[in-house]
């Protein structure tokens, strides 16, 4: 007798085992292996999507295909509806390419996932999935997308992934992995209408890959398995959104990762942005934070302090963080700096440090600075910067290789 679990989809590995270890045959859904008689071939979708269609779970066997993608450049113009439990496969080199006016609704169950895989079920057997729509209609709920991330798109400049978005999507409970790049990349003009609850893992490179724009979208209940950058790599692209906007501390041991592999490690704050207690943004060689237009505000606590280092923990491995802004009052609160010093942050500051102020205020204490090249905090007194007076002595600064304080 054989006896199956009907598509747990998002426990993890470790969680799965116990979990099966622990069952008892009487508390299973007993399912009778499919017989290979009785296993259809899947419907083959060898013609682009022109027009409206509603898809349908039609295998009476659960685990195999529903429908097989045929052609490589496979394009969506009108709006495919896909129901829960249905299994799209797709050949070697093939890419779902969701045109302007297209769209993919695919809403799934935790017990009935909709899953787009390739054909061959390995990873980086298929390109990927791409969104190049703004429509609504782009849904992706209790999906699983596996084996993607064979090649990027050199029409948009995306990175390689599982699932690739220029567009608008709805993104829920769905789970990534398998892919031989990111697991999710979304361009600077890609908007997430919605994100909560998903997966990555098994992703080669980083979980996510975006630009800053849509950073603040990403939730804490979403979880990071193994993947090449366990959490989101941001690119160099500037914040400027119209309103201020607050990053969330990600689930687990996740990080944020600012390097960009075209352009340079830094992120240029032009507008006002806040960081959660708890968030922890690593810093590619020669990086830096640079908050001149926008308004920075860290404010941690004992247990979660907010978290500014490189990627790699080493001496001068990163800039540092420069402050500017005469009309800006930054506000740092049981933060940890380190690893910086690296170069020198511009605008009139002399002396390498890991965190410096050229114009404007800031307030920092209960912060450690740590581990810099240089000098731990750098500001040019003739610039009318404002610092708070307790600054040396409100901070902990150690194993820097010059000053505490430099101006």
């Amino acid at each position: 007798m054989n006896y199956t679990i009907k598509k747990i989809s998002f426990l993890t590995p470790i969680v799965s085992f116990f979990f099966l270890l622990f069952l008892l045959p009487g508390c299973v859904e007993e399912i009778e292996p499919c017989e290979a008689t009785t296993i259809a071939g899947p419907r083959v979708i060898d013609y682009h999507i022109d027009t409206d269609e509603v898809w349908e779970d039609w295998n009476e066997c659960e685990t195999a295909p529903d429908y097989l993608v045929t052609r490589e450049g496979w394009q969506v113009k009108a709006n495919l509806t896909i129901p829960a439990g249905v299994i799209v496969e797709f050949v070697r080199n093939a890419e779902a390419y969701v045109f302007l006016g297209g769209s993919i609704t695919a809403n799934g169950t935790a017990d009935e996932p909709i899953v787009f895989r390739g054909e061959e079920q390995t990873p980086g057997s298929w390109d990927g999935i791409l969104i190049n729509s703004e429509n609504i209609q782009n849904v992706f709920n209790h999906c699983i997308i596996q084996h993607g991330g064979k090649s990027q798109s050199t029409t948009f400049q995306l990175p390689a992934a599982g699932l690739r978005v220029q567009g608008e999507i709805k993104l829920s409970n769905t789970r990534i992995e398998s892919s031989t790049s990111h697991g999710l990349a979304l361009s600077n003009e890609a908007t997430l209408l919605s994100f909560s609850t998903n997966v990555f893992n098994n992703n080669t490179l980083s979980a996510i890959y975006m630009s800053p724009k849509e950073v603040h979208n990403i939730d804490g209940g979403t979880t990071f398995g193994f993947n090449g950058h366990i959490g989101v790599q941001v690119n160099s692209a500037v914040l400027n959104n119209s309103l201020p906007v607050t990053w969330n501390k990600l689930s687990g041991t996740a990080t944020y990762l600012i390097e960009d592999p075209v352009h340079s490690n830094e992120l240029d704050i032009r507008s006002d942005l806040t960081l959660a207690p708890g968030v922890v943004l690593q810093f590619g060689p020669g990086g830096e934070l640079k908050a001149a237009t926008g308004q920075l505000t860290a404010i941690g606590n004992q247990q979660e302090p907010i978290i500014f280092e490189g990627s790699t923990r080493t001496k001068g491995y990163w800039d540092g963080i420069f402050l500017d802004g005469s009309s800006n009052t930054h506000t740092l609160d049981h933060c940890i700096i380190r690893n910086g010093g690296k170069d020198n942050l511009g605008a009139g500051i002399t002396a390498d440090a890991n965190i410096a102020i050229w114009r404007g205020a800031v307030s920092m204490t209960n912060c450690t600075i740590s581990d810099g090249m240089a000098c731990g905090f750098a500001y040019k007194s003739s610039a009318n910067a404002t610092i708070n007076s307790d600054i040396a002595t409100s901070n902990i600064f150690e194993r820097l290789d010059e000053s505490d304080v430099c101006f």
